[in-house]
């Protein structure tokens, strides 16, 4: 088409005696033709004219709209190119509009020509905007779908957390958009990531998680479903209570519903734990189907059914899930109920056992299990622990695993001794301890010295006077991590000399255990030290619930799976 049909098109379409065939040749001129375009370029601003005439009934930009808005599939090309000129407008204000509009009217009086040309150059612009957009959704929508829906993003978060990809996962970062079907993977113990969520919703993830956001309508006419899909991990929740909509929780065990809450969720491969901080939720189990409600306070165990908390601050009833087998060298479950003899449960080759000295004065056994220390003792056997110490040296990796309730203030102000094989106070291959408010975890390496003064340790404040799992794992690659109730928390090395000491947070703890102790002399102890070379005791006062010792590092998994275990350890004692 050349120059002339195609303004005399135009006039027509300004006119409003083209027909619909005519107007469609206009747009696919504009469209096709570099020339055609050069020409509408060469116009005066089209920006300019637009703002000057759109509030006049009568001029050209009205019949444009008018023009447009007849073609059905132009209607939203129409209403783009009015919000862009609307914005214009606002950002610059009503008066400069008003103040453009003589000098518009001027110029076509003086030029009748060049008003057409105004005109044609609004309409052609126009069109061919229109048909660019058209264009580019047609085409967006047949290679990408429609645009994902935005469900939140990444507040912060550290270590490694990436979003899953269909070519390989993308390491996310601040800000980092998370859209309908993103899934978000946090790995390893120490890594985290905090998730804003468009429902109100500020979300962490611990402990090697792995969560999916999802949307979804169980009805065209519904409003969509928020979903957050947990299948591992660790999830602290904090909903706002002014969303006023639900946010659904899924695990593979559980369905969690929430509108106004706060709480936390540790999901392992067998079962879901639930602990409510603030407001209430309803838990269902997936395997029967039976829900509850959590209020404040309250705990539940969902797996095959779902135990809850009696009352606030009480520990789940129901079913508990299995504790992890693999690589166990030593258990203990206090549930002897009497006597001076605490058993090796483990099954693993010939049980070390152990005995209370002076029992009757020192311990009291607790209804239901455990043992409590109201006064200085040691619980001890007369032979060194060679099964456990040859496994760890052939593995050179070790997890002290112990389910207590600690005293605060300690009995004892120094290291007071939870686990310990040692020889004496300055001579050790590993200790659990209770410092204060801390845990520390003396352990021998190559790089330490043979007491372990430079050991592993968690923040001041980690001690609550209250049931508590705590878990130490070193694997052979010098990597450590601590627990505390499944989830992970922060650690470093605490040295000693000179004091005071100082902390350093690290997950690295170097060297191998080639050089423990096997001598005559080391044995394992709970609740003291040895005292074979010096007189001062090392005594810890408390409830000992359970004491496990493995010959190799739990995954994150594996400790809430524990963890979720509770005290009670319901393992087989066939002997391996």
């Amino acid at each position: 088409m050349n120059r002339d049909d195609f303004e005399s098109l135009l006039d027509g379409c300004l006119d409003g005696t083209a027909t619909a065939e005519e107007q469609a040749q206009v747009v696919a001129a504009a469209e096709a033709q570099e020339e055609l375009r050069a020409v509408l370029v060469r116009h005066a601003d089209v920006d300019i004219v637009l703002k000057a005439e759109r509030h006049d009934a009568s001029d050209f930009a009205a019949e444009i709209v008018s023009l447009v808005t007849r073609e059905e599939e132009s209607t939203a090309f129409a209403a783009g190119v009015l919000d862009r000129f609307e914005a214009e407008e606002r950002a610059n204000g009503r008066a400069g509009t008003q103040a453009a509009k003589p000098a518009a009217r001027s110029r076509r009086l003086a030029a009748p020509r060049a008003r057409w040309g105004w005109r044609i150059t609004g309409m052609a612009a126009a069109a061919l905007v229109g048909v660019g957009i058209l264009l580019h959704t047609a085409l967006r929508q047949l290679t990408l779908g429609p645009s994902p829906t935005l469900i939140g993003e990444v507040a912060d978060c550290g270590g490694d957390v990436f979003v899953a990809g269909p070519h390989g996962d993308i390491r996310a970062g601040r800000d980092h958009a998370l859209t309908a079907g993103a899934t978000l993977l946090v790995k390893g113990a120490t890594s985290w990531a905090k998730v804003r969520h468009t429902r109100g919703a500020q979300l962490e993830f611990i402990g090697e998680a792995r969560a999916t956001f999802q949307l979804e309508k169980d009805e065209p006419v519904a409003p969509a479903s928020h979903r957050v899909e947990l299948d591992a991990g660790i999830l602290r929740a904090s909903v706002s209570p002014g969303a006023k909509k639900v946010l659904i929780f899924d695990t593979p065990h559980a369905r969690i519903e929430v509108v106004g809450t706060r709480f936390t969720l540790t999901v392992a491969s067998n079962a879901t734990r639930v602990d409510m901080e603030k407001g209430a939720v309803r838990a269902t189990c997936k395997r029967d189907g039976r829900s509850v409600r959590l209020i404040a306070g309250q705990s539940a165990i969902v797996a095959d059914a779902i135990g809850t908390a009696g009352r606030p601050g009480s520990e789940p009833n129901g079913p508990r899930p299995p504790r992890v087998r693999a690589g166990l060298v030593a258990l203990y479950s206090f549930d002897e109920g009497a006597g001076q003899i605490v058993h090796d449960r483990s099954g693993f080759r010939k049980p070390i056992n152990l005995t209370i000295r002076d029992a009757e004065h020192t311990v009291r056994w607790l209804p239901g299990g455990g043992l409590q220390i109201h006064a200085p003792t040691i619980i001890t056997n007369a032979l060194p622990p060679a099964k456990i110490i040859d496994a760890c040296m052939q593995s050179h990796a070790l997890t002290v695993e112990a389910w207590i309730t600690p005293r605060l203030p300690p009995y004892y102000e120094g290291v007071a001794r939870i686990v310990t094989i040692s020889e004496h106070i300055g001579s050790r291959d590993f200790t659990l301890a209770q410092w204060g408010t801390r845990y520390k975890l003396r352990l021998r390496t190559t790089q330490t010295d043979e007491n372990a003064d430079r050991s592993p340790a968690t923040p001041a404040g980690s001690v609550c006077p209250r049931l508590s799992h705590v878990l130490f794992a070193r694997d052979k690659t010098g990597r450590i991590a601590c627990y505390l109730d499944g989830q992970p928390v922060r650690t470093g090395i605490w040295q000693e000399n000179p004091p005071p000491g100082t902390w350093t947070e690290t997950d690295l703890f170097g060297g191998d255990f080639s050089n423990w102790q096997r001598g005559r002399r080391i044995r394992l102890a709970l609740a003291n030290e040895l005292m074979a070379a010096f007189g001062e005791p090392r005594p810890w006062l408390g409830e000992l619930h359970l004491v496990a010792i493995y010959s190799r590092a739990l995954s994150a998994s594996e400790a809430a799976q524990n963890f979720l275990a509770g005290p009670k350890p319901g393992i087989e004692t066939t002997r391996r």
